[in-house]
């Protein structure tokens, strides 16, 4: 018999607390695991108790600065998930915590990084993700297990490819005949499965990500460690999980 999967959901007595279980019970029924709510290095009775309190969710206390205790917890090997807030309220405009970096250094599996936002986004649930192709062998391996996973509860799955200036091919200023043979032998080589459709756009990849997610009404962005092309990718990376606007699902391309 399998063992329980469980998702492994950060939370401290700030206003991002509740948007943080909120995503997390969005994505639970997909991942079919269970919600693990841990608070770690504060006193358990603020915001963080009150939103497990409501939803009738048990919080585990860790008598350790979370820092501390991320290595012991990241490493469990029953994780379908961790779910992260990217910053403590709505009307902190700071970047992505070092809590939330320190996660997606460390995990070896899916994090799931939450904006303060969530709460109102996902309140209908998941039903439209932007996924990010960079067409790398690795990527697509690490990307399609998501996308299949998407495709299979039913939710749609919107894929985008950025071009950068060095990257652009011929047929950009050229018939649209040759962009529809350029989609289709994508598609073919990443072997993804069920996509809604392939958007292609030029640019600076974090910009036109989010750009293109504001503009389908996503309800959250799916990427890997190398979603993206290889210059400043890891600029990139963080550059779309600081400004979303809605949840950002982290796969590394190592996972196993």
């Amino acid at each position: 018999m399998d063992r329980p999967r469980r998702i492994l959901v950060l939370v401290d007595d700030s206003l991002a607390a509740r948007p943080v279980v909120t995503a997390a019970a969005a994505f639970a029924p997909l991942l079919d695991a269970s919600l693990d709510l841990v608070q770690a290095g504060e006193d358990g009775v603020g915001t963080a108790a009150a939103v497990a309190a409501t939803l009738g969710l048990e919080l585990r206390r860790l008598d350790c600065d979370v820092m501390d205790c991320l290595g012991r917890e990241l490493g469990a090997d029953d994780l379908a998930a961790v779910v992260v807030g990217t910053r403590d309220s709505p009307a902190d405009g700071s970047s992505a915590g070092h809590v939330a970096r320190a996660v997606l250094e460390r995990a070896r599996g899916l994090v799931i990084v939450v904006p303060p936002f969530a709460e109102s986004i996902l309140v209908d649930g998941v039903r439209r993700v932007l996924v990010p192709l960079d067409g790398s062998p690795e990527a697509d391996r690490a990307v399609g297990e998501i996308v299949r996973l998407l495709a299979g509860a039913e939710i749609a799955v919107v894929a985008v490819h950025v071009f950068e200036q060095a990257t652009v091919p011929s047929f950009w200023v050229r018939p649209e005949h040759e962009a529809v043979a350029w989609r289709r032998e994508f598609l073919r080589r990443a072997d993804l499965g069920t996509l809604d459709r392939l958007e292609l756009r030029s640019g600076r990849p974090s910009h036109r990500i989010l750009e293109l997610a504001e503009a389908e009404g996503v309800d959250a962005i799916a990427l890997t460690t190398k979603a993206v092309p290889a210059a400043g990718r890891a600029a990139v990376l963080w550059d779309v999980v600081e400004r979303s606007q809605v949840p950002v699902l982290v796969l590394p391309c190592a996972r196993r």
